[in-house]
């Protein structure tokens, strides 16, 4: 098995740049429109999935790769994504691995896809490797889509309220009013994104991560959320092989969003650099629970630890969409509250 060099560890309380902050500031704002795109657009699971599956007919039916390549590659001109891959085909065609090809498109790409892309072909299972990224595309599919809307549609509705309060004010009152409300709520939308901001960019995200695990019901949700993925690309990368153990969970806890979820994860990797077994490495990681301790240990004993990642991943999803649905009705129809309440009190002051 190749030797891949692991991911220097970052300890989160000492990340922080202390000597250069701002330099760091300056590179963490170069990158956040980019953070911004993926968090407002994620990736197109749908379109990824049907990409590998048609790359992976082409690998098992020994179609020309370059051939193979340029076909699946036109759904997606005039995307975002095509553009990145405009060069792709040619660098195939100039000896260059799929990976590497695929590489300027990887702002774009769950940050799992190329990694077992690359797995695929360094052990020669490609089509493997290909057959799993359309499984798993699919699978996220859906979940991705709910936790997206879980935030954007309370996020539109308070916009949509914010521009019928400048409206009202405009209309029922004076312009100059209105345009003192529209001065007003700019300030305060620049102030909210300040601190999301803030909470995104520096180590402080770190201790709110934490903190969100510890909330009742929705702490919960968020551990499952982090599972659901972890493991789903686990059992993908162990299952297609190429890479050691520590390297295929560092690169699955890079699809984990909660650091604070991740950080404990990363303790499986350092614990099997150390010696420790999978299912002994694992039992360093506090978030899980005692029966997926159980499961893992099962999975190893009898040589399935494939199935035992799936089996945690499907038992953590089904759990989370369950949630999912229970939790974002509630916090939709809480927030258009709030913003029914804002008009009726800004109607209010105006009559009176």
């Amino acid at each position: 098995m190749k030797n891949f060099s692991a991911k220097p560890r970052i300890d989160p309380a000492k990340s922080f740049p202390k000597d250069e902050f701002i330099g760091w500031l300056l590179r963490q704002a170069k990158a956040l429109p980019k953070r911004v795109a993926r968090v407002a657009r994620p990736p197109q699971y749908d379109l990824l999935a049907k990409f590998a599956y048609n790359l992976g007919v082409c690998v098992r039916t020994s179609v020309d790769i370059v051939r193979g390549l340029e076909l699946c590659l036109k759904r997606f001109q005039g995307t975002r994504l095509g553009d990145s891959w405009s060069g792709s085909v040619q660098a195939v065609r100039h000896g260059s691995s799929l990976a590497d090809a695929l590489s300027p498109g990887a702002h774009l790409l769950p940050v799992f896809y190329l990694p077992v892309i690359k797995a695929g072909e360094e052990g020669g299972r490609l089509d493997d490797a290909l057959a799993f990224l359309e499984s798993h595309c699919k699978l996220l599919a859906g979940p991705a889509s709910a936790l997206r809307n879980i935030w954007l549609y309370p996020l539109l509705i308070m916009l949509v309220g914010s521009i019928l309060k400048v409206v009202l004010v405009s209309v029922l009152a004076s312009p100059v009013e209105g345009i003192g409300l529209l001065v007003s709520e700019v300030v305060s939308w620049l102030k909210m994104g300040v601190i999301v901001a803030v909470v995104f960019m520096t180590p402080v995200r770190y201790f709110i991560d934490q903190i969100r695990l510890t909330i009742p019901l929705l702490g919960n949700l968020e551990r499952e959320i982090a599972l659901h993925r972890f493991f789903r690309v686990l059992a993908l990368l162990y299952s297609v092989g190429g890479q050691r153990v520590e390297v295929m969970i560092r690169t699955a806890a890079d699809t984990v969003s909660n650091h604070a979820a991740k950080t404990e994860l990363l303790k499986a990797a350092t614990a099997i650099e150390q010696g420790h077994s999978i299912p002994e490495a694992f039992r360093a990681v506090s978030i899980l629970t005692r029966n997926e301790h159980g499961t893992i240990e099962v999975g190893e004993l009898s040589g399935t630890l494939e199935k035992a990642f799936d089996n945690i991943s499907d038992e953590t999803g089904a759990n989370m969409i369950s949630k999912l649905e229970l939790i974002q009705p509630f916090f939709v129809r809480l927030v258009m509250t709030m913003v029914i309440v804002s008009l009726c009190v800004t109607m209010l002051g105006l009559l009176n």
